[in-house]
């Protein structure tokens, strides 16, 4: 290595070696030691030219087998643009990227030999730019860049995926930069002990550019990490029968065309002690918040706090369905459950257009009006367990008097879950259904423009809690609250923000059991009414202010 590049090198690992991890000691002499001693292994030194034309697969690969072959140690990519296709990582092996050094993807599909995946194929296929399988204590690191140079292959035709990790245990990602993949950016299928930390995300080169995808994978830290990108920015999944468990997300920047933080689609392993919090979403298009169970699994205990969204169309999407995609050849599963979630201190403006300067030729985006955040089990499966708190939407408005009226709703329990499936909501903040045990705790929502629609519509809610909700009022008349097939319900605490006609609508002869307590209703004409065989028996009002 050079003196100059090992000097780097040295500087920007620290005396912890490259991610301050303890490094294997040199187990031959085919490595050259560090100054403090642990084995690096410099790819010019096995043929690698950083000219960007010279294709360097052999020669990066060879560093990586002579190193693991050592005894592990790094494997240094110096400054320079290496062209490369496929490089497969082995065990005590960490990439260590130096300042300006760029791993450049080939454009040819030849260069990517498909590989396994431990799952089933989906998107992308098994063919990786860097790839490992059953590796353990493997690392990717430094601060330079991976770039897939993903323009160049077809939408409807395989593509490499830009870093595939497959059933590796002792996973490090720190630092560098990974940008312009031909499908997903960052998968980790099946990994155990993975930490995620400083990594940016670029990619919009092509279509199902997911940032940083988590399958079935245990005992995961995602930190510090800044996403843009056309998909999900940061995608956890349980498409195998495995669960995805005991993951934590924090202090992340992230900005997508599709969802930010998202549970699901593929959910058959399920979700299980999963923590995000302290994130910092901005001009997102499919919701910045999505948790769905739709092929059968459990989601259980999952709390998200400390959230701020700006420019985000649906800001929260909840969805228990019944989709039942199979896993390999087998039968799809039974419909799941989903229960023990916790969002709290959410800060969120709703988009209303998408910015000019956000716009690609190439890529079609479409805020659809009147947004709402949905929360949707479907008939006989109920979302249980499920708390707010803290939270403050403003809403652009805009919905008319006949978006309130809708009541027939379609379930769509077999479809893919989307959080504008159902079309335009009967809230314009909250709409839940088919739910037990739920929770709204200092709740405000503010409107930009115009709403007819409620704030809040429950329909076939049992077991509900509303304290402190302040809500901005409907223009028409029409009502701040609607409950449908509502049981158990107690509201206190709550105060419109605004002259309002009445505060809540009882609807349906399922509904009972509705308390009003220790509210402020001096902007309020009538606290309740009654209508399609619901009776004034089912509700008890007693200690509210102004009535």
């Amino acid at each position: 290595m050079k003196d100059d590049t090992r000097r780097q090198f040295i500087s920007t690992a620290g005396a912890g070696g490259a991610l301050g991890l303890a490094q294997p000691r040199l187990a031959n002499a085919q490595g050259k030691p560090s100054d403090k001693g642990w084995a690096v292994f410099d790819i010019r030194d096995s043929g690698a030219a950083g000219d960007g034309t010279t294709m360097n697969t052999r020669a990066i690969q060879a560093a990586i087998d002579t190193c693991t072959a050592a005894g592990g140690g790094t494997v240094l990519v110096p400054k320079g643009t290496y062209l490369t296709g496929t490089i497969v990582l082995k065990d005590y092996v960490t990439l260590y990227l130096a300042p300006q050094a760029t791993l450049l993807g080939s454009k040819s599909l030849d260069d990517y030999p498909p590989k396994e995946r431990g799952s089933r194929g989906g998107t992308g296929g098994t063919r990786a730019l860097v790839y490992a399988h059953g590796a353990r204590n493997v690392a990717i690191a430094g601060r330079g860049t991976i770039d897939g140079q993903g323009a160049a292959f077809d939408r409807g035709k395989p593509r490499p995926l830009e870093v595939c990790l497959v059933e590796c245990k002792g996973v490090a990602v720190s630092d560098v930069t990974l940008k312009n993949a031909a499908v997903l950016v960052l998968l980790c299928v099946a990994c155990d002990d993975v930490n995620v930390r400083g990594v940016t995300v670029n990619s919009f080169a092509n279509y199902n550019n997911d940032g940083i995808d988590m399958e079935s994978c245990h005992n995961v830290v995602i930190s510090d990490c800044n996403v843009a990108c056309s998909d999900d920015a940061i995608c956890l999944k349980s498409g195998m029968l495995r669960s995805c468990k005991n993951v934590v997300v924090t202090n992340c920047v992230l900005s997508t065309y599709c969802g930010a933080i998202k549970l699901g689609t593929e959910s058959q392993g399920g979700f299980e002690n999963i923590s995000i919090s302290n994130c910092s979403i901005y001009d997102t298009w499919m919701c910045g918040i999505k948790l769905l169970l739709v092929d059968g699994g459990k989601l259980d205990n999952v709390t998200i706090s400390n959230i701020t969204m700006d420019n985000v169309a649906g800001p929260i999407f909840i969805r228990l369905g019944d989709r039942g995609r199979p896993y390999g050849e087998s039968a799809g599963l039974p419909t799941g459950s989903l229960r023990n979630v916790l969002i709290s201190n959410i800060r969120a403006r709703v988009a209303k257009t998408v910015p000019k300067s956000l716009r690609e030729p190439n890529v079609q985006i479409t805020v659809p009006e009147k947004v709402a955040c949905c929360i949707s089990g479907i008939p006989g499966h109920c979302i249980e367990n499920l708390a707010f708190a803290n939270i403050h939407i403003t809403f652009p408005g805009g919905g008319t008097s006949e978006d309130a009226r809708r009541k027939a709703i379609p379930e769509q329990e077999k479809e893919y879950p989307e959080y504008r499936m159902f079309g335009t909501l009967p809230a314009y903040a909250f709409y839940v259904r088919h739910a037990r045990g739920l929770s709204f705790s200092n709740i405000r929502v503010d409107l930009d423009g115009d709403e007819y629609r409620p704030a809040l519509v429950c329909e076939d809610v049992q077991d509900l809690d509303i304290s402190g909700l302040r809500a901005a009022v409907p223009v028409g008349g029409g009502p701040l609250v609607r409950l449908r097939q509502t049981q158990e319900a107690l509201i206190s605490g709550c105060r419109p923000l605004g002259d309002v006609a009445t505060f809540v609508q009882v609807e349906g002869e399922g509904s009972s059991g509705i308390s009003l307590v220790a509210n402020d209703f001096r902007r309020v004409k009538t606290a309740f009414e009654t209508v399609e065989g619901a009776t004034k028996t089912a509700i008890r009002v007693s200690a509210n202010s102004g009535q």
